[in-house]
């Protein structure tokens, strides 16, 4: 199952996750970036390469890796993906 952060919500649902790890504890997960094809739903959060550099500022960053390419859903319609892949160790 996934879900989707509205922008809205977005600041208090990552201050959730920077309070409840501890140091050397680890976030990993997807951010979507601004090139997004699903930018146009507003119910979904996107960042760009430096806020997500931003946010990640509290983190030791083991992994970024930032996906963009055209593509399709897992129920096969058309998409283009940008994506920042993250595993980042809390200082």
């Amino acid at each position: 199952m996934f879900t989707f952060c509205p922008p809205t919500d977005f600041p208090q649902l990552w201050q959730t996750i920077l309070t409840a790890l501890k140091p050397g504890g680890r976030f990993c997960g997807q951010l979507f970036g601004d090139r997004d094809s699903w930018i146009v739903y507003p119910n979904r959060s996107h960042h760009t390469r430096q806020q997500v550099e931003n946010l990640l500022q509290p983190f030791d960053v083991e992994w970024l890796e930032e996906e963009e390419h055209p593509g399709v859903t897992a129920i096969g319609e058309d998409k283009y993906w940008h994506i920042f892949h993250i595993v980042g160790r809390k200082l």
